[in-house]
């Protein structure tokens, strides 16, 4: 909620694109975070990407505290969140997206972790499924390695999210550092975010959080992972309306991040094992086909994709 008498100590930043349903319910979750922390003093944007489902009037309509945004043409992710960076005044600062539920103490444990570790400069809670399990919630940056294998293969192993890595877990009541947390909620001190800067626009979708953790590493921050604070997920709500384009999107970003960080010639190794992985993947569900027809079409046309996407040069 916006103050204009008193500091304002979170601004909350929410990026909307057709998730209205979605979006009352975090909002909803917000509001409740608001109630129990009564000395703290809240400002919400929410940054509308063009949606056509009612979004707009939903804010209107309910919850008159927050400043919207409207967007006449989907911006991109990064973009419409500078939109709010622009214009929040917090001390602290925290990105969520419209698809999250606040658990009702979350917001302000996350607060309580800043007082006690003044080298955090982004906090980032449990993230959970919509049935309760957790989903990935912090992990390293990328590099080439686990990208060519896949960069999610070793949490099925070693998180508490895999299948073999939940029964060894163990929740740490205290945070611990990490590379990154999850950007569907990050707080960050408003201080760490003025040293990092803004979200590179060039990143339409995906990867733009991972660059901007590494910079912050790159400026000495902390990225700490709090156990004790819980949000809620329900995962994929926008990406899912697209899913070629955010295919597309995933893997363009991919290669952003490491031409960015790495040079070009990384970037070109990437694109030669990514290649060969979705060529890989394209022979088995041709092979598989007769099993499972509708599977493997959609699998041959989707790795297909990709091999073109790896091919196609960008600026």
């Amino acid at each position: 909620m916006r103050n204009s008498t008193n500091p304002i100590d979170i601004s909350v930043i929410i990026v909307n694109w057709n998730t209205r349903d979605l979006l009352s319910c975090c909002l909803s979750s917000l509001e409740q975070n608001i109630n129990r922390l009564s000395n703290t003093h809240f400002e919400t944007f929410v940054i509308d990407n063009a949606s056509s489902d009612g979004s707009v009037k939903l804010v209107g309509k309910h919850f008159s505290w927050v400043v919207l945004i409207e967007n006449y043409s989907n911006v991109g992710f990064a973009a419409a969140n500078n939109q709010g960076l622009r214009l929040a005044r917090g001390k602290h600062i925290l990105f969520l997206n419209s698809d999250t539920e606040l658990m009702p103490d979350a917001i302000g444990l996350l607060l309580e972790s800043f007082d006690l570790y003044q080298q955090a400069g982004a906090i980032g809670p449990t993230i959970l499924n919509s049935d309760g399990t957790i989903q990935n919630s912090y992990g390293k940056l990328p590099n080439l390695f686990d990208e060519l294998a896949g960069p999610y293969l070793f949490d099925f192993f070693t998180k508490p999210w895999g299948r073999f890595g939940q029964y060894k877990h163990r929740s740490p009541a205290s945070c611990r550092t990490v590379d990154r947390v999850s950007f569907a909620c990050t707080m960050t001190r408003r201080t760490a975010q003025q040293d990092v800067g803004e979200l590179d626009e060039r990143f339409i979708f995906y990867s733009e959080d991972y660059d901007w953790f590494k910079r912050m590493q790159e400026t000495g921050w902390s990225v700490m992972f709090c156990p004790a604070a819980h949000v809620k997920h329900h995962w994929g709500a926008s990406s899912s309306m697209r899913s070629e384009w955010a295919d597309s999107q995933l893997f363009r970003s991919k290669r952003l991040y490491f031409r960015k960080h790495f040079g070009n010639r990384t970037e070109h190794l990437l694109r030669i094992g990514l290649w060969l992985r979705f060529f890989a993947k394209l022979m088995i569900a041709s092979l598989i086909y007769p099993l499972r027809p509708r599977w493997a079409k959609s699998q041959v046309r989707r790795n297909n994709l990709l091999m073109q996407e790896m091919i196609t040069e960008f600026e």
